[in-house]
């Protein structure tokens, strides 16, 4: 018979937690005080994600998360923001467009450092949109690492309809990076930005950048 819930002593830095062993940890803990940098791999269960999500919310000393989600069909707006006051750095690896309500669930106000592997489908602009909220309301970011983001070329630079709402939110998504100084972006068109950097008269990009990082440029 299981005792009630209570503080759990797992290491303060878990390598590695998979989707069963979230949701055992789960089924016997709620509170996590010591936990400093956690490794999660979620494969298919929105149930493990949830729990997951309720491990963070316990676990306020949290310094470094790497997260990969391979979830499905997660509920748009049932789940409130998860705040990570401690946070320092997060690496995220989406698998799907339904995996982007992570970054919608979670904040983490002191953020310095974000990786964000996106999915391999055309991005549209739900996903700007999302990571632009993310790092709005992460001030203290200065390092962005970007990897296998994949758009249909010319996407973001072309006017009308999708197109127009998927450069918008592109452009907001840049705009949001007045603070990042290091920029690190892998098998991602550099193009891209060097083309959205030339078209913005009005409103200055990257102001505070001292690292620019790229291994692809289209020729």
């Amino acid at each position: 018979m299981l005792q009630p819930k209570s503080t759990c002593p797992i290491a303060r830095r878990v390598t590695s937690l998979s989707t069963d062993s979230i949701k055992l940890i789960g089924s016997v803990c709620n509170r996590f005080p010591n936990l400093l940098a956690l490794r999660v791999q979620l494969h298919g269960s929105v149930e493990a994600y949830h729990v997951f999500l309720s491990i963070l919310r316990n676990a306020p000393s949290l310094e470094h998360l790497d997260v990969h989600i391979l979830c499905h069909d997660f509920s748009e707006g049932k789940r409130a923001n998860t705040l990570l006051p401690s946070l320092q750095s997060i690496r995220l690896t989406l698998a799907s467009f339904d995996n982007l309500n992570v970054l919608k669930n979670l904040r983490a106000p002191a953020i310095k450092s974000l990786f964000l592997s996106a999915p391999t489908d055309p991005l549209a602009s739900a996903f700007w949109d999302a990571a632009f909220k993310f790092i709005q309301a992460s001030p203290q970011l200065v390092k962005l690492e970007m990897y296998d983001v994949f758009f249909l070329d010319d996407t973001l630079t072309k006017k009308g309809g999708m197109s127009e709402d998927r450069s918008s939110a592109f452009r907001d998504f840049l705009s949001a990076l007045s603070n990042v100084r290091i920029l690190k972006l892998g098998h991602f068109d550099i193009t891209i930005i060097l083309q959205s950097i030339s078209a913005a008269a009005e409103w200055r990009i990257f102001p505070s950048l001292t690292h620019l990082e790229s291994d692809r440029l289209r020729q």
